[in-house]
């Protein structure tokens, strides 16, 4: 049996995630950390993000491709990690984004849940762009 076929799944799998030349938990600093989560999760958003910025994105995934949007998500999750830590300064966006991840995978979401999850991630986001260095 050939392995090319599961080969070439794999690569179709991992080129959906963006995750930069190293991969999650590479970046060198928080703000790296957050460029490369929007990098890894989103086509369309400006890598100096602002909560509008994802919580858009967010929005849109959810609504387009949710299927592939969450499990695209929950990879790029590891992006929050610098070193072999997330910064304090991200802590809250990891919970929220953690958080969410449930509410994107669910086959019926509630739209309630959705717009709370969604908020908790852009008001994390927006915390973390002022105190990240």
């Amino acid at each position: 049996m050939s392995t090319r076929p599961v080969l070439l799944a794999m690569v179709v799998a991992l080129g959906g995630c963006r995750c930069g030349d190293g991969g999650p938990g590479t970046a060198g600093s928080a703000r790296e950390a957050m460029q490369t989560l929007v990098q890894c999760a989103f086509n369309d958003v400006p890598v100096d993000a602002t909560a509008d910025h994802v919580e858009a994105a967010i929005r849109r995934a959810l609504h387009t491709e949710r299927e592939r949007f969450a499990g695209r998500a929950g990879r790029c999750e590891e992006s929050l990690t610098v070193g072999e830590a997330t910064p304090p300064c991200l802590a809250r966006v990891r919970r929220e984004w953690a958080t969410m991840l449930p509410v994107a995978e669910s086959p019926t979401p509630d739209p309630i849940a959705v717009d709370r999850a969604v908020r908790h991630v852009g008001d994390a986001w927006t915390e973390a762009r002022a105190r990240c260095p």
